[in-house]
């Protein structure tokens, strides 16, 4: 372990809960306690003269870190909620976040399907094809092409909804 390191880790331990203290008393969200903790040591990591004790007690450098990041943060635009710009668009631009997001969240579920399963959701949702169209391409008997897709769409939903995601309707039933 590099003396760097080390003496990082003695910085860490002896000073992180006085600095989590310091910085309750500038905020009263525990979220933004924790964000200057965390911004306060990476800085000193990234100053290392700060972990140098032979240049003094790294406290009041510490603090004084904190302090201004409590302070930029109660300054922020996002505190305030302000908008910095000129003049509003008249009508909200085409953002496609929200497509790419329900894409790949589908993507993951799908990937945590078998092999068999996405290949049936795959042929039926993405290509349009009916069951009894499904079973004549992978040579299935129609009846286990249907049982598949149930199962697939249960083990999608579940999938869906372990990751937070509220899902309307997929598969038998509705969510309430």
């Amino acid at each position: 372990m590099s003396m760097s390191m080390q003496s990082f880790r003695v910085l860490d331990g002896e000073q992180r809960v006085a600095l989590r203290d310091y910085a309750r008393s500038l905020t009263s969200d525990r979220a933004r306690v924790e964000d200057i903790v965390q911004e306060t040591l990476l800085r000193a990591w990234q100053h290392p003269e700060v972990l140098d004790r032979s240049r003094g007690e790294p406290r009041p450098w510490l603090w004084t870190v904190a302090r201004h990041l409590a302070i930029d943060y109660s300054r922020s635009a996002c505190v305030r909620h302000e908008v910095c710009v000129a003049a509003l668009p008249p009508q909200p631009a085409d953002d496609r976040f929200d497509q790419v997001l329900d894409r790949w969240i589908i993507f993951d579920a799908l990937a945590a399907l078998s092999k068999n399963q996405r290949e049936v959701v795959v042929l039926t949702y993405f290509r349009g094809m009916t069951p009894t169209e499904v079973a004549g391409e992978v040579d299935v008997a129609v009846g286990t092409i249907k049982s598949r897709l149930h199962y697939a769409l249960a083990h999608m939903r579940c999938t869906l909804l372990h990751k937070g995601v509220k899902v309307d309707y997929l598969g038998a039933r509705p969510v309430r």
